[in-house]
């Protein structure tokens, strides 16, 4: 495996559900840090009430197995603070009843805009007919920036510069996007993309990017997890070898955004077997294949992350 070039992190939200009835809850009552005020971790990262659901941070990450042992202690830091009769869910969207929805909180929503990297433009705040749909997202943050605020690499100072963000963005797109739009076809999936994780959806960062396409699937499991961070380092090492921009105009910039927007599943697949498995590493083709074959079968997060006492 080649030296790793950049730090990875998440902060991906998810719904509160009792065990015993499967209701989902809202988080508010049982989550008192918020966007202002996060409650600290104690193995790392923080934690937050967004709306209803449950927010939690991961420190940066300089490899895989940093990225996943960081998942893993949010979660478990994070399932400590809640009462034992409830669970996190990683569903990308829902429906939530009249009576979880009091809090003006929950009447709350983001605030900060995001930007589409293929327009270049920010992009419109969405609104969702129902007033009672909510959806969770899996936030990817990419960065070049060591705790010191030094660089890790010289080869990724393009991830301070505009255009280098815009192409990490379009690179996630066409690998972790198309990808996603493959693994993640729940009807909870569909929903949340006619309001958010729309193509090119991202902000930047003083350290890189945050990608914000895809739903907090790919955290369900560690082999999932190890996926996104594995594809971050195709896009990233494609940049660094000048070789993105090329498979980008093979595809089609159009054809991407129109693949993610839509929920194409048989088009991706296309997509992926035609292109993107000729750029895959090992790691990501040996990852690709766990979700594949396993993915939509996998149980609790408590199970799947091996979280049970």
């Amino acid at each position: 495996m080649t030296e790793r070039k950049i730090t990875i992190g998440t902060d991906p939200e998810y719904f509160m559900r009792n065990k015993k009835t499967q209701e989902l809850v809202s988080a508010i009552p049982f989550i008192k840090g918020d966007k202002q005020k996060p409650i600290p971790l104690k193995h790392g990262g923080n934690v937050q009430s967004d709306n209803v659901a449950v927010e939690f941070a991961t420190d940066p990450a300089k490899s895989t197995k940093e990225f996943i042992n960081n998942i893993k202690a949010a979660f478990g830091d994070t399932m400590d603070s809640i009462p034992k009769e409830f669970e996190l869910v990683a569903l990308p969207s829902a429906e939530f009843s009249d009576e979880e929805l009091k809090d003006p909180k929950a009447l709350e929503f983001g605030c900060m805009p995001d930007y589409c990297a293929w327009k270049l433009e920010q992009n419109t705040a969405p609104q969702h007919p129902n007033p009672n749909f909510r959806s969770c997202g899996g936030h990817v943050h990419v960065g070049c920036m060591d705790a010191d605020e030094k660089m890790i690499h010289k080869d990724t100072e393009f991830l301070l510069e505009h255009e280098g963000k815009v192409l990490t963005i379009r690179g996630m797109d066409l690998f972790h996007g198309i990808i996603s739009t493959i693994l993640d076809n729940s009807k909870e999936a569909i929903e949340r993309r006619t309001l958010y994780g729309k193509a090119g959806c991202h902000r930047p960062t003083e350290y890189g990017v945050e990608y914000r396409a895809l739903s907090n699937y790919w955290t369900k499991t560690p082999y999932s997890s190890m996926l996104i961070s594995s594809l971050t380092d195709v896009v990233i090492d494609l940049i660094i070898e000048d070789k993105l921009e090329a498979i980008i105009e093979e595809v089609s910039p159009e054809e991407i955004q129109r693949i993610i927007n839509t929920g194409n599943e048989k088009d991706a697949k296309s997509i992926l077997d035609k292109v993107l498995i000729n750029y895959l590493n090992e790691d990501s083709k040996f990852y690709l294949d766990e979700c594949l074959a396993k993915l939509d079968k996998a149980g609790t997060i408590t199970k799947e992350w091996a979280l049970e006492a």
